[in-house]
C-alpha cells in the first residue's frame, strides 16, 4: 500500500462504494480481468461529526485476497491512524515546494518575470507559499482581468491583496463557526509561527475536525500546529482584519522575511 496524504487523486480505474462496514467493498470494473493492478482511493475531508472513512479492511482485503496495489490519497483529517500503522505501507508526506523550485517551473516563468522586473518576486512566494495549484490559479487569474492600462504588476500585486483577504475571511469565518478557535488563536507564537500540540490539552481545548486555519505537523520530533497556508499566517502574525494596499503588504513582509520558514 503507498499512502500519500494531502493528494487528491482521480483516477476511474475502480468505482469504489464505502458504506458503514468496512468490508463492504464493491469493485466495478476490470476485477474479472486482473489486467489492472493499482487501485486508488481518494479521501475528502471528514465534516463535523463525521466519522473516518472505514477503508482499513477494503485497503487490508484488496492487499491480502486480490493481491493489488493500493494509492491511498488522503487529505488532511480523512484518514484514521490505523490505516498507516502496517508494515505493509510506504508513507510519502507532500510537502510545500522551496522558493528555489517554485521560481523555475516553466509553467509559471511569465509570472516571475513580470514579479521579478517589479522587484516582488519575494513578496509573491512570501504570500503564495510553496503551493503551485495557488500560483495556477493567479496567472489564470491574471490573463482573466482586463487591463485597462493597467500595469501588469499593478494586476498582480492586487490579486496578491486580495488572496490576504480570502485569508482574512477563512480566519474570521473559523472563529465564529468553531468556538474555541479564538482561544486556539491566542496560543499562536508570532516568533515561532506554531502553536504546541500539547497547549490545546492543557487548556482544553480541541482542534476542529474540519480545520482550514491551521494543520498539524512534526518539528523538532513533537507534533505542532502551522497556519495552513502563507495567507493565513500573515493574517494571523499581523493580525489583520482587512484587505492590505500593496505598499502595506510588501511593508509587512519586508519585515518578517523569516515567516516563510513556517510553511
Amino acid at each position: 500500500m503507498l499512502f500519500v496524504p494531502s493528494v487528491a487523486f482521480v483516477l476511474q480505474l475502480f468505482h469504489l462504494s464505502a458504506a458503514q462496514d468496512e468490508s463492504s467493498l464493491h469493485i466495478s470494473s476490470c476485477s474479472e480481468s486482473r489486467q489492472l493492478l493499482i487501485v486508488v482511493i481518494a479521501l475528502s475531508e471528514r465534516m463535523a461529526g463525521q466519522d473516518y472513512a472505514g477503508i482499513t479492511l477494503a485497503v487490508r482485503a484488496l492487499t491480502d485476497n486480490h493481491k493489488v496495489r493500493v494509492i491511498v490519497g488522503a487529505s488532511p483529517n480523512s484518514s484514521n491512524e490505523t490505516l498507516t500503522r502496517t508494515e505493509r505501507a510506504i508513507i510519502l508526506n507532500v510537502e510545500p515546494m522551496p522558493q528555489e523550485v517554485i521560481s523555475v517551473i516553466s509553467q509559471f516563468s511569465e509570472l516571475f518575470s513580470i514579479t521579478k522586473k517589479n522587484n516582488f518576486d519575494g513578496i509573491l512566494f512570501g504570500v503564495l507559499g510553496g503551493n503551485p495549484a495557488k500560483y495556477i490559479r493567479l496567472w489564470e487569474n491574471f490573463k482573466g482581468t482586463p487591463k485597462k492600462g493597467s500595469e501588469d504588476s499593478e494586476i498582480i500585486g492586487k490579486l496578491l491583496c486580495e488572496e490576504i483577504y480570502a485569508a482574512v475571511d477563512l480566519v474570521g469565518t473559523a472563529m465564529k463557526a468553531h468556538p474555541q478557535m479564538k482561544n486556539i488563536i491566542e496560543l499562536f507564537d508570532k516568533e515561532k509561527g506554531e502553536i504546541a500540540d500539547r497547549l490545546l490539552a492543557k487548556d482544553g481545548l480541541q482542534q476542529p475536525t474540519l480545520d482550514k486555519v491551521f494543520r498539524k505537523v512534526k518539528r523538532n520530533n513533537i507534533p505542532v500546529l502551522i497556519p495552513s497556508s502563507n495567507g493565513v499566517g500573515i493574517v494571523l502574525c499581523h493580525g489583520l482584519e482587512r484587505q492590505p494596499t500593496l505598499n502595506e503588504l510588501k511593508s509587512i513582509l519586508n519585515k518578517c522575511d523569516q515567516y516563510v520558514h513556517c510553511l
